[in-house]
């Protein structure tokens, strides 16, 4: 931003320090809620860095670690540091355990874990035949997979063939499921949902986002009581990320990619995440070119390749 402020100073010959510059003068805002974000401002406390560092050889994941210690110091607000420091200064610690000979030690542990794991899980695929016979549970991933369906097809055509040599390469004429899948196609294929708007959203995207939003916060075991408290702590944990975010646009300004003046525009009133999506549309418009241009009634045709 081309911010003036600064404080700058000097130690003379008898070890004095001395200021030779100060200027207190902002170009822009400024928000004290948001100083504790800056990198001078946040340091790990020594307490903070033994629980990292207990809860890592726990095997605890550093995510709830940070939480632990989010609760512990009250809130966000009174916390000297950011989720990211905690995972740089665990990183490091790792570096540092992880010696000279530990390696050797750890490829060995992999090696032979890889090869009771192989053994494991090829003994347990033959029981699981054993005890099942040929019941196979269908999910559209797997049908991809396993027998190369295409679920997003160009044309209708494409799917009907698709389906229908699945159904006749592996005897699938009899299966219910994939019957009543079938007779509901239209509700799922993404060919014959073309024409409904639905914002850029897929259908598993809802699903998907709340996965997500709840990931690391509550599993199968969590009873009512702790999901209560659990999806407080993940509202929290969001808002806060959101207020990073809105910091960092703050604090941060994403120089423009074009010379458009509509460019500049974004630029002034999008947070960073918003111009990036918007400067990748603007990027793309100056590989465009014009190769002819027509006079029509409704207005003016161009053709742009």
């Amino acid at each position: 931003m081309g911010c003036k402020v600064r404080i700058s100073a000097f130690v003379d010959i008898y070890g004095v320090w001395r200021l030779n510059t100060v200027n207190l003068d902002h170009n822009h805002e400024t928000s004290s809620s948001k100083s504790r974000l800056f990198r001078c401002n946040r340091e790990l406390s020594a307490r903070v860095k033994c629980k990292l560092q207990v809860n890592d050889f726990a095997g605890i994941p550093l995510h709830k670690s940070y939480n632990s210690a989010v609760v512990e110091a009250s809130g966000y607000e009174n916390m000297s540091c950011v989720e990211k420091d905690c995972r740089n200064y665990i990183e490091k610690v790792r570096r540092l355990r992880l010696g000279e000979g530990a390696v050797a030690a750890i490829q060995t542990y992999f090696s032979k874990m890889q090869a009771q794991n192989i053994f494991w899980a090829d003994n347990r695929c033959r029981q699981a035949y054993k005890e099942f016979g040929n019941v196979v549970t269908f999910d559209t991933a797997y049908l991809t997979n396993k027998y190369d369906m295409p679920f997003a097809p160009f044309f209708v055509q494409e799917f009907e063939e698709g389906w229908a040599t699945m159904i006749d390469t592996y005897g699938l004429h009899d299966n219910d499921w994939l019957s009543g899948l079938y007779a509901k196609r239209a509700r799922w294929v993404p060919y014959f949902l073309k024409t409904s708007f639905w914002a850029g959203m897929s259908m598993t995207q809802r699903t998907e986002s709340m996965n997500a939003f709840f990931d690391g916060y509550v599993h199968s075991k969590t009873s009512l009581k702790q999901f209560v408290k659990q999806y407080e702590r993940a509202l929290h944990s969001k808002i806060e990320k959101e207020f990073q975010a809105d910091f960092k646009s703050f604090a941060q300004t994403l120089p423009c990619a074009t010379d458009y003046e509509v460019e500049q525009q974004f630029q002034s009133v999008c947070t960073i995440s918003k111009l990036k999506e918007a400067q990748a549309e603007f990027i793309g418009k100056v590989y465009c070119d014009l190769i002819s241009t027509s006079e029509r009634p409704s207005g003016t045709m161009y053709e742009v390749r």
